[in-house]
């Protein structure tokens, strides 16, 4: 698991990786808090529903249990 956050407390990113890859749920932030990024990836590669600036952006489908964080 990885956690960023900016110099003011706000979360900036929250992620978790595999074999160096981001792999899993995937979240960032701008610095005034909003939401910028949230999706899931598969070693690296953005799968199912994204969401950026509060648009859905639609990629090939997730492993099962992936969106899950296992």
């Amino acid at each position: 698991r990885y956690e960023y956050y900016y110099e003011n407390g706000q979360m900036g990113e929250k992620s978790t990786y595999a074999a160096g890859e981001y792999h899993g749920p995937y979240e960032s932030y701008y610095e005034n808090g909003q939401l910028e990024w949230k999706g899931t990836y598969n070693m690296g590669q953005r799968c199912g529903e994204w969401i950026q600036d509060g648009e859905t952006q639609t990629y090939p489908p997730c492993p099962p249990g992936l969106a899950d964080g296992n």
